[in-house]
This record gives structure tokens, sequence and C-alpha cells, in this order.
């Protein structure tokens, strides 16, 4: 099978999984034309395990910008004409890169992605999609997806940025991952955007390994909705012409549903008028009583020590 592919692995005092990442990219049935490793202002090891490994694993080293910003560092340094995403903290097995461009081959694919068994410290999931509610997804059959992005404002995100293999030329055309939505959904918003000029296949044959434990990367719950609702104003905003009215309902469904908890949260870091902000955002998307409750009690300082102790 004749594909260049670069691996691209955003690592942030990555230490303890490093090697076992970049040993996994290595051994694939179909190798890689080149590993990035892109240090993303680490105080640990990272960079000296990185650069201990031979061609083709390059390690780049910049001042920290996040998840997005190592990410897009390694697109804008591949050579590629595939890029496959690897968190320093996920694994493949060894046919991972073969078995996705074969789905992409068979498919006419531009993006490929697969589910991928969970290892935490004290439990394992077979399956990512099943354990975050997309079980619908392995059980639909088919390998091509019809209409992902109506999909993707149903579901959410369902495409783990680890299993993902798409075309470079598709993400130098939709553009690369949006730095300020850090922290938040950012793999989602690239998702929305690649969408709606590419086919989509789910790659049945493999599950990646996906670690998650205190060296995970999440962000705080706060700034998560902060950039949930910052991601769904880009999305309604940037909305395809033809996308039907039940569809952009959901997309406002869906902002509504983003400034809803970005009130709760910024409340419970006793930030009322912030909360009264989001609330009253909310509502101007989706009239509900809850929330309509919620801006008039976030306003009074009685009402907001009560809102405080209760969801």
């Amino acid at each position: 099978m004749q594909a260049s592919v670069t691996v691209i692995v955003p690592a942030f005092n990555a230490e303890p999984f490093l090697a076992g990442a970049v040993a996994s990219a290595l051994a694939q049935t179909l190798p890689p034309a080149e590993v990035l490793v892109v240090d993303d202002g680490s105080s640990d090891r990272t960079a000296e395990i990185a650069a201990a490994f031979p061609p083709p694993v390059r390690c780049l080293r910049q001042a920290n910008q996040g998840l997005p910003g190592a990410r897009n560092t390694g697109i804008a340094a591949a050579q590629g004409e595939w890029l496959a995403l690897l968190d320093a903290d996920d694994a493949w097995p060894p046919d991972h890169l073969e078995q996705s461009l074969r789905c992409a081959a068979r498919n006419g694919a531009d993006f490929v992605f697969s589910d991928a068994q969970v290892v935490a410290p004290q439990r394992r999931w077979a399956s990512w999609l099943e354990r975050a509610g997309h079980g619908w997804l392995p059980q639909a059959g088919a390998e091509a997806l019809a209409r992902p992005y109506e999909l993707l404002l149903q579901h959410g995100s369902f495409a783990l940025p680890s299993t993902v293999v798409v075309r470079r030329a598709a993400v130098d055309a939709a553009g690369r991952f949006d730095a300020s939505l850090r922290p938040g959904p950012e793999d989602l918003d690239l998702w929305l955007r690649l969408a709606p000029a590419t086919r989509w296949a789910f790659n049945r044959a493999t599950r990646i390994e996906r670690t998650e434990g205190d060296t995970n990367l999440t962000g705080d719950r706060l700034g998560m909705a902060a950039g949930t609702a910052r991601l769904w104003t880009k999305a309604l905003d940037s909305a395809p012409p033809a996308l039907s009215g039940s569809h952009r309902r959901l997309l406002r469904q869906r902002l509504a549903q983003a400034h809803w908890e970005q009130a709760y949260w910024s409340l419970q870091a006793d930030q009322p008028a912030a909360a009264a902000r989001a609330a009253a955002l909310s509502l101007r998307q989706q009239w509900r009583w809850r929330t309509a409750t919620y801006w008039m009690l976030a306003t009074i300082p009685a009402g907001a020590r009560l809102l405080r102790r209760r969801p």
C-alpha cells in the first residue's frame, strides 16, 4: 500500500507514557514516513525521551501552547499525505495505520477513525464509544458514514483524536485546531469544519489503547464550558447554508445548553455576574423556565448563595 503518513504526538510532561506511544507508532505494519513529537514546554524528560529515538522520529520543541497549539505545530511541519494523531498517553495496535488506510481506500474516505479500549487506574473498558454513549456507531454495521456533520450535531464528538487518520489536504482546506477554545472541545470544532467537505469512515478492524488518569489532558469545568459555548457559537455562525431548519434548531439548543453549563460553573466559582450573563445568553437561544429562574436568582446575592448549593 503506497501511502505517506505523518504521526503527530503532542507531549506535555509526558515522561511516564511517551516511550510507549512512540514505540507503538514505530511498530506499525505500515511504517509512518515520520513521527513528530511536539514537546509543548515540558519540565520533565519528555524531550530527552523523544530525542533518544532514531529517525523517522523528530522532536519539535516549543513554549507551552496547549494541546491544540502543539498539534498545529506538528501539522505545520508534517510532510505526509495523511496525518495520524496520537496523544502521548495513548498507544496503537500494530495494524492501526494499515487498517485505517485500507478502510479509507474501500470507502473513498478522507477521514477515518476507530474505537478505543480505555485503561484507567482501577478499571478497563473494552469500548470508548460504548462508554461515551456512542454505542449506536459500532452497531450501525456500515463503515462509511453518511452526513457526518449532522451526526456530530446530534451526538457530539464521536471521533477520539488518537484514532483519527485524515488527509493533510482536507485539514489545510478546513483550517487547523482553534487554540482559542483551550481548554475546550477543539477537536469537535475541527471535525465540524471538516465534515461538510469530506467523506468519513469508521475503521472497525482495530481499537487503540487510551490511558486515563491524573496525567490525561483535561480542562477545568468552567473553562471547558466556556470553550464549548465558543465552539457552538462558531458552528452556528458558520453553519452550511443548506443545513435543515431542524438541525439549525439543534445547533441553537447545543449553544443554549453550553451557556447553561457556563452559568452553572460560573456560579460554583463564585462569579454570579458571569453566571447571570451566561444564563441570559442561554435564554436568547432557547427559552426554558429553569434557565429563566436561574438567571433571576443569580442576580440576587441570597439567590446566588442558594444556587451554589444545588445544580
